[in-house]
C-alpha cells in the first residue's frame, strides 16, 4: 500500500514512535495468527512483492516507494509464514521490516539505528524473529574477497551533529578498536563476520551496535549526552572508565555542564582558578594571575583561547580570571604528558574551546554577580548555514575594595569589561570559525599609581576533511597585551610608562587514521614575537625624563609529529617529537661583559642591524606515554616529556602584577629546558561509582631566572645584569579520589610536592645562599582539597569546599644595622622563611534552572559564605620604607602582611 508522500512521512514516523511505546507497555495486543504463503517471483519489484502479500494475507504493508525503487527479488516459497517470507525478500537490502499489530513497516536499517540510536538492541536476541539484530556493512558480493575489511565513519554529537574527537571503537571480545580522529572519524579493519562494536565517549552514553561485517564500508555513529547527569553532580563529566581506559595521563578535563556546576571562586565561577581545586594545581591565592603547575611559574603556562593564546589572564590584578565561564564549553590542562603539536610552554597547556559550530537555536544566558554582570547569546543565521556567539561582562566592583579591609585599598578603584565573539560557518567538509576577544581593566592604588591593561585575540580556524581518514587544519592567530602604568606618588617623579607585547601564528595540522590501531598527526608551526619592554614619558609638572627601552623581535619555527598506536585492548603507545628553531633577530645593541658574565664589567656593544640574527636556540622536543590496562577496572601509566620556553616573565615576586615584563631569549638569557618524567596507577571501585588516581612526577629545569639582591628590573636596558641563571628539580605525588555518582559526591586530594632552585656562579656576586638548593618560590609541600555536594533533588544542591596548603616561602630581614642615622637592612638567606599556612572554608546553596523544557525564561541562583571561619590568609609580606611614627614605633622599615579575605 502506497499513500501520499506527506500522510507517508508522517504516518510512517509516527508509527515508529509508537513501537517504543509498545516494546515498554506490560501487556502487549494480541498479534495476527501467522498465514503459511506460497508464492513465485521472478526479478519482481518490491512493491509488487509486498501488493501480492497484502493481497493473500490481509496484513498491510507501509513504507516509502523511493526506499524500495533499487531492490527486485526473485524466489519462491511453499507453505512459509509470512514472516520469514518477509525476511528472505528483504534479506541484503539494507532495508528492515517492524512489526505492530500484524501490520508490516519497511525502513531503511540505517535510518532506524541513527533516529533512534539503539533501537536494534531494544529487541534482543529474543525479540522478534522477523527482525534482524544488525547493521550490515558491506556488499554482499564482497564477501571472501578480503582478508580484512576496512570500516570507516564518523562519530558526532547526536544533538548538535559535532563531530566527537577521541572516542572509542571498541570491537568486543577482540583486540580491533580504533580511536575517532580531530574530525570525528574512525577506521577499522576486520574480518568478514558479526560482531558488537562498543562506542564511548568523554559525557556521553555508550552506544552498542550489532554489526554484520560483509566487506568495506561506513558506519556512522551518534553519541548523546549521558541521560543521569541531571541528578548527579560531577567535577568532572567523563565515561565512568574513562579514569583508567584513556590513553593520555596527567590531564583534566572539563565540558560545559562540568563548568556550570564549577565550585565559586570569590563569589563567582572562575575557569582558570578553579584548576586549583584539582591536585598538582596551586595559585599563590586570593590575588594573583594565573596558576601554578607542578611547583612551575605562572609564565610557563600556555593558555589557548580557541588556539590563541593570551598573556595576562586575570581581572582586577588577579582577582578573577579574564574568561566568560558562559562563553566556554570545553577546557583541557595537561600537567604533564603533553602532545607534539602543543610548545611554546614547559609547564602546562590549558586548551580553551568556545565552538560555535552546528547553533541551532536562538539561546541567551546571563548572570549577576558580587561585582561583575555578563550576558551571553547564540544564534544560527542564514538557514543554520552560519552561527554566531557572543558574549560579554562588565563590573561595578569599587564598591566592593570599600570593604577591604586595607585602607589603601578602600581608596582605590578597579573596573573591568571583556566582551568575545564567534562567527562559525557550517560548510560540509570545511568547517571555518573565527574568534575575537578584547579585554580591558583599570586598577587605581589609592594615590600612588594606576594601571591600564588589556589583552586582544583573533584566531581563524578553517579545517578540510578530504575523507574519513584524512583531514587537515589551518590556524592564524593574533594575540597582543598592552599596559599603561601611571605613577603619581610623588609630582616631580610622576611618569606613565607603556610596554606591549604582539604574538603573530600561523599552524598547520594534519592527522591520518588510515591504519586501524594508529593515529598520526603531524604539522608546523610559526611564530613571531614583538616586545616593546617599556616606554617612560612624564605626566603633568613631572622633571622625569622621557626614557626608551629597546624593543625585541623574535620567530619561533616548529615541525611536530605524534603517532598513537593501541597494541591491542590493553597496551596503546604514544611517541611524539616537536623540533623547534628560535631566531633572536635586530635592530639590537647588545652589550658585551668580561668573560661573557654579565656580573662582570662592559666592555663595549655590538650593533645589530634590521633582520640581522642576534642569537640562535635550535633543539628537539621528544615525548612519549605509554598504558597498560590491568583489568577492567585499573590501569598503569607512565609518561616523558622534553619542552623549551623562549619567553620568560620578569616579575619581583611570585604575584604577578601587569608592570612585570615579557623577555626574549637572548645571548644571555637562554631557554628554559623542561624533562619530566611521570608514572600513574589509577582504579575504579564499586563498579566506576569511586575513582582513585596515584601520580609521581619528578621534573628536572635548565636554565630558571632569579635575580640579583636588589635588582632592577623596570625600565632596564641591561636587565640582563640583574638576572643569574639557576637549574630546578621539581617532584611530588597526586593522590585523588572522586566519587562521581548519586546524591553525595565529591572530590578529595592531597598533594606532596617540592620544587627547588640552585644558582652555579663562580664570583660572590653570581650566587644565591652560596649556590646551595633552596626552595622556590612556589614551594608549597602540602596541598589538600576537599569539594564536597549533596544533591537535595534535581535543582537544589548545597556545596563544600575546603583548601589547606603550606604556606609559601619568603625572604625577610633578619637585623639592622645604623650607620651615621642610617638604617642599613640585612635579608636572610633567600626564601629561608614561610607565610602562614593557608586554609579556607566556603559553603554554597545552588538552586539551578527550572527543568520545564518549554519554559522561554529560566533562572538560577548560587548563594555562597566564602572564608566561612574568617582566617586571614596573607598572600606576601611587604617590607617597604615609613615615615617613623609612634605607631610604627618610630621605624624607618616596617613589614606589612597582605591578604584579601579575612
Amino acid at each position: 500500500m502506497i499513500v501520499s508522500l506527506h500522510i507517508k512521512k508522517v504516518f510512517l514516523w509516527l508509527s515508529l514512535m509508537c513501537l517504543l511505546t509498545f516494546i515498554f507497555q506490560p501487556i502487549h495486543a494480541q498479534e495476527k495468527p501467522s498465514e503459511l504463503i506460497s508464492a513465485s517471483f521472478s526479478d519482481a519489484s518490491l512493491v509488487e512483492v509486498f501488493q501480492l502479500l497484502e493481497a493473500k494475507t490481509g496484513r498491510h504493508f507501509y513504507y516509502q516507494a523511493e526506499w524500495l525503487k533499487n531492490y527486485a527479488f526473485t524466489g519462491s516459497f511453499t507453505q512459509k509464514k509470512i514472516e520469514g517470507v518477509v525476511d528472505n525478500v528483504l534479506d541484503k537490502t539494507g532495508l528492515m521490516s517492524i512489526t505492530i499489530e500484524g501490520n508490516f513497516y519497511i525502513v531503511p536499517r540505517e535510518q532506524v539505528a541513527r533516529h533512534l540510536k539503539k533501537m536494534n538492541n531494544l529487541f534482543g536476541r529474543n525479540g522478534d524473529e522477523g527482525i534482524k539484530d544488525y547493521i550490515l556493512i558491506g556488499k554482499a558480493s564482497d564477501i571472501g574477497k578480503y582478508s580484512k575489511n576496512r570500516v570507516t565513519g564518523k562519530v558526532t554529537d547526536g544533538a548538535n551533529g559535532e563531530p566527537l574527537v577521541g572516542a572509542t571503537i571498541q570491537v568486543m571480545n577482540t583486540n580491533y578498536y580504533g580511536v575517532s580522529g580531530y574530525s570525528g572519524t574512525f577506521m577499522l579493519e576486520v574480518p568478514a563476520g558479526s560482531y558488537e562494536l562498543k562506542i564511548s565517549s568523554v559525557g556521553y552514553e555508550n552506544q552498542v551496535l550489532q554489526v554484520k561485517v560483509l566487506g568495506p564500508g561506513t558506519l556512522d555513529v551518534e553519541l548523546f549526552e549521558e541521560s543521569h547527569a541531571l541528578n548527579e553532580v560531577t567535577i568532572l563529566s567523563e565515561k565512568v572508565d574513562r579514569n583508567v581506559t584513556r590513553d593520555q595521563m596527567s590531564i583534566i578535563e572539563l565540558d560545559a555542564k562540568s563548568i556550570k556546576q564549577l565550585p565559586s571562586m570569590i563569589g563567582e565561577r572562575d575557569i582558570i582558578k578553579s584548576f586549583t581545586t584539582m591536585p598538582g594545581v596551586k595559585s599563590v591565592g586570593e590575588f594573583g594571575a594565573g596558576i601554578n603547575v607542578r611547583g612551575g611559574g605562572e609564565d610557563q603556562n600556555l593558555y589557548l583561547l580557541e588556539n590563541c593564546p593570551i598573556f595576562n589572564t586575570s581581572h582586577v590584578m588577579g582577582l578573577l580570571s579574564a574568561v566568560n565561564p558562559d562563553a566556554v564549553t570545553s577546557v583541557a590542562l595537561y600537567k604533564g604528558h603533553i602532545p607534539a603539536e602543543y610548545g611554546e610552554r614547559v609547564s602546562s597547556v590549558m586548551d580553551i574551546s568556545f565552538n560555535g559550530h552546528n547553533v541551532t537555536k536562538f539561546k541567551g544566558t546571563g548572570g549577576i554577580g558580587i561585582y561583575s554582570s555578563r550576558l551571553s547569546f547564540e544564534t544560527p543565521l542564514l538557514d543554520k548555514k552560519f552561527s554566531l556567539k557572543v558574549g560579554g561582562r562588565t563590573s561595578y566592583s569599587d564598591y566592593l575594595l570599600t570593604k577591604m579591609p586595607d585602607y589603601n585599598l578602600q581608596n582605590s578603584a578597579a573596573s573591568f569589561y571583556d566582551v568575545n565573539a564567534m562567527l562559525s560557518f557550517h560548510w560540509k567538509n570545511n568547517p571555518l570559525s573565527i574568534y575575537a576577544y578584547r579585554s580591558y581593566d583599570y586598577f587605581k592604588y589609592a594615590g600612588d599609581f594606576s594601571y591600564k591593561y588589556g589583552n586582544r585575540l583573533a584566531s581563524l580556524n578553517w579545517q578540510h576533511i578530504f575523507n574519513p581518514s584524512f583531514n587537515t587544519s589551518l590556524t592564524a592567530a593574533y594575540s597582543s597585551y598592552n599596559l599603561a602604568n601611571t605613577k603619581t606618588g610623588e609630582a616631580l617623579k610622576a611618569s606613565e610608562i607603556q610596554s606591549d607585547l604582539t604574538y603573530l601564528s600561523g599552524k598547520f595540522m594534519a592527522e591520518y587514521t588510515g591504519f586501524s590501531d594508529q593515529t598520526i598527526t603531524g604539522g608546523i608551526q610559526v611564530i613571531q614575537y614583538r616586545i616593546n619592554p617599556g616606554e617612560r614619558q612624564p605626566v603633568g609638572t613631572s622633571q622625569i625624563e622621557p626614557l626608551k627601552i629597546q624593543n625585541e623581535l623574535g620567530n619561533e619555527y616548529s615541525f611536530f609529529i605524534n603517532d598513537v598506536i593501541r597494541l591491542g585492548a590493553k597496551l596503546s603507545f604514544q611517541a611524539g617529537l616537536r623540533y623547534t628553531l628560535f631566531q633572536n633577530v635586530g635592530p639590537q645593541t647588545i652589550n658585551t661583559y668580561l668573560d661573557g658574565n654579565t656580573g662582570n664589567d662592559t666592555l663595549g656593544s655590538i650593533q645589530f642591524g634590521a633582520g640581522d640574527l642576534v642569537q640562535k636556540y635550535q633543539g628537539f622536543e621528544p615525548r612519549a606515554s605509554i598504558k597498560y590496562l590491568l583489568n577492567e577496572s585499573s590501569s598503569l601509566k607512565m609518561s616523558y616529556n622534553r619542552n623549551k620556553q623562549y619567553l620568560s616573565l620578569l616579575s619581583y615576586t611570585s604575584i604577578s602584577t601587569p608592570e612585570d615584563v615579557w623577555k626574549l631569549s637572548d645571548p644571555y638569557i637562554k631557554p628554559i629546558i623542561a624533562d619530566q618524567l611521570a608514572i600513574g596507577y589509577y582504579k575504579n571501585l564499586l563498579n566506576n561509582l569511586v575513582e582513585t588516581s596515584v601520580e609521581l612526577y619528578y621534573k628536572k629545569m635548565q636554565n630558571l631566572t632569579d635575580y640579583r639582591n636588589g635588582a632592577q628590573l623596570e625600565l632596564n636596558d641591561n636587565v640582563e645584569t640583574e638576572l643569574l641563571s639557576a637549574s630546578g628539580q621539581n617532584y611530588g605525588i597526586e593522590m585523588m579520589i572522586k566519587k562521581v555518582q548519586g546524591k553525595f559526591n565529591g572530590t578529595l586530594s592531597y598533594t606532596y610536592a617540592r620544587a627547588f632552585k640552585q644558582t652555579h656562579g663562580s664570583n660572590f656576586n653570581d650566587k644565591i645562599n652560596n649556590n646551595k638548593e633552596y626552595p622556590s618560590q612556589y614551594d608549597v609541600p602540602n596541598n589538600v582539597n576537599l569539594n564536597l555536594n549533596y544533591q537535595f533533588n534535581r535543582r537544589v544542591r548545597f556545596g563544600v569546599t575546603f583548601t589547606y596548603a603550606s604556606g609559601r616561602p619568603f625572604t625577610q630581614p633578619e637585623y639592622i644595622y645604623y650607620l651615621e642615622q642610617n638604617q642599613l637592612v640585612f635579608f636572610s638567606d633567600r626564601n629561608k622563611y614561610r607565610l602562614p599556612d593557608y586554609h579556607r572554608l566556603d559553603v554554597s546553596l545552588s538552586i539551578d534552572e527550572s527543568l520545564k523544557k518549554r519554559k522561554k525564561w529560566k533562572g538560577s541562583w548560587n548563594f555562597s559564605v566564602l572564608n566561612v571561619y574568617g582566617r586571614d590568609n596573607a598572600y606576601s609580606i611587604i617590607y617597604r620604607r615609613d615615615t617613623p611614627t609612634p605607631e610604627n614605633d618610630y621605624q624607618v622599615f616596617s613589614m606589612y602582611k597582605m591578604y584579601l579575605i579575612g
